[in-house]
């Protein structure tokens, strides 16, 4: 687990102290030693998942280059208004993010008003405003300023005590430098359970000041911290580190963690060189199925009885086992899981994308956070326009040139045929890729589909779309 003395870098700030890596059959993550001597990489044994001798590719999945934001979202929420965290902290934050895209937008005016107004920029702003509304209104994904979210490491040194952590955080957008110290809140999503937001105390160590951007666990203790945090581990997982004190718990312990038994192992006769494609199919619908229907079900049960009912509780266990189920093979039964208290009707804040609100049809209005972050953020009415992606017309950019060729003081010359001829195939080629890449990206259905231009440039799909997780990660493939 431990890498290299690396080279003298010019920008020695920007050297990562962990990367998340596959090298042939092994795979977790590297930390900088300083006390290594040369170009050294050691892995442990357990890193090592099968023998693959003619296999030496090291491939990158991630790095502690920079931090990450740290965001709140509906499971954190949830634990935090448990442990009796006000509501007005949750909104603090709201505003802040809706006064930050109000600024953006207002921005966008000003400056385009002095000088001339492209509708591909105002549309782009005005599409990714409208994205950043819509993860907040319907998923509470709300912008935490002064947290992060960093990869986890353990102390290989030994120089932390039970409970304790170590972070120094160097954000080379800003060049901002933080040295973690004092109380502070961690967690890891998914959060479900109670316990699965702990504090611990960050301290300095002279042994670790090498680390940045990295949140390093003691090993010592009967339990690790981070296997308490939803069982997490050190292979690559990312931790979510709470420094603004607001919400912050007010109590000194927030719950013990959970434990469950693991359901017993699938175990089929059958090689899996022989296994066939129904075998397949049944192995990984109840993948997709089990985990999200389950979480959304604890909502709806938690937010009439509390996390702490018996329903919920029991659905802890069982979205423990869905985590586990491609490990084990043994599915959820979805005949086993609780039922809500009123099966017809649903919390306001659970609308889908793009339903208009009709309370008394089938929801209610939740009187918790929840519910209330909801109906506070303004609905998004932003459509993509299907038309703005395609071939240029020609002439346009043919005046366009010309234009600038006669503006221009000291060219003293006719317009070049031979460049405009030139700028078309150019254009043309722009165009076409850029249709190729609408056509992968968008979520809808139907031969024609595509994104919006405006969509490709902002970097975010707006499409109305009833599967947000699906959209999010096409999103992520396309801005690669």
């Amino acid at each position: 687990m431990i890498i290299v003395k690396n080279k003298i870098l010019r920008h020695a700030e920007l050297v990562p102290s962990a990367l998340q890596f596959r090298l042939g059959s092994a795979k977790g993550v590297l930390v900088l030693d300083p006390n290594l001597t040369g170009k050294t990489l050691t892995l442990r044994p357990s890193q090592v998942k099968f023998d693959s001798e003619n296999v030496r590719s090291l491939d990158i999945i991630t790095t502690s280059t920079k931090p990450i934001y740290c965001y709140i979202n509906r499971p954190l929420i949830a634990l935090l208004e448990h442990h009796e965290v006000p509501n007005e902290s949750y909104l603090e934050f709201l505003f802040r993010n809706l006064s930050r895209i109000l600024d953006v937008e207002l921005s966008e005016h000003s400056i385009l008003d002095s000088c001339v107004r492209y509708d591909l920029l105002t549309t782009a702003i005005a599409y990714a405003s409208a994205y950043i509304l819509r993860g907040i209104k319907h998923h509470a994904r709300i912008r935490i300023p002064g947290s992060y979210t960093l990869i986890g490491v353990s102390d290989e040194w030994g120089c932390l005590k039970e409970g304790e952590t170590y972070a120094t955080i160097f954000d080379p957008r800003t060049n901002e430098r933080v040295a973690v110290e004092g109380r502070v809140l961690i967690t890891r999503s998914p959060q479900i359970h109670p316990g699965e937001v702990q504090f611990a105390t960050a301290v300095r160590r002279p042994e670790l000041k090498h680390l940045t951007n990295v949140v390093v666990f003691s090993c010592r203790g009967d339990r690790s911290l981070p296997s308490c945090l939803g069982g997490g581990d050190l292979d690559g997982d990312i931790y979510n580190i709470i420094l603004v004190k607001s919400l912050h718990p007010p109590k000194a312990f927030t719950a013990e963690t959970g434990a469950y038994k693991s359901l017993a192992p699938d175990i089929r006769q059958k090689p899996c060189g022989k296994a066939e494609v129904a075998d397949l199919v049944n192995f990984v619908r109840p993948l997709f199925r089990s985990i999200g229907y389950i979480c959304t079900l604890h909502l709806r049960i938690s937010d009439l009885k509390g996390l702490d009912c018996d329903e919920c509780l029991l659905l802890v266990e069982k979205a423990s086992h869905a985590v586990d189920y491609p490990k084990v093979g043994t599915p959820v039964s979805l005949a086993s899981l609780p039922s809500p208290t009123d099966r017809h009707r649903r919390p306001d804040y659970l609308f889908g994308e793009g339903v208009s609100p009709n309370e008394g049809r089938g929801y209610y209005t939740s009187r918790k956070i929840f519910g209330i972050l909801y109906r506070s953020v303004p609905v998004d009415e932003y459509h993509p326009c299907k038309d703005e992606t395609g071939i240029i017309d020609h002439k346009l950019l043919d005046d366009l040139l010309r234009l600038h060729l006669y503006m221009a003081d000291d060219l003293n010359v006719d317009p070049d045929e031979e460049l405009l001829e030139e700028m078309r195939h150019v254009l043309d080629e722009y165009c076409q890729q850029l249709l190729s890449i609408a056509k992968a990206y968008t979520v809808s259905k139907g031969s024609a589909a595509r994104l919006s231009e405006s969509e490709l440039v902002c970097g975010c799909i707006i499409e109305w779309y009833i599967d947000h997780g699906k959209r999010m990660e096409t999103t992520k493939s396309m801005n690669l």
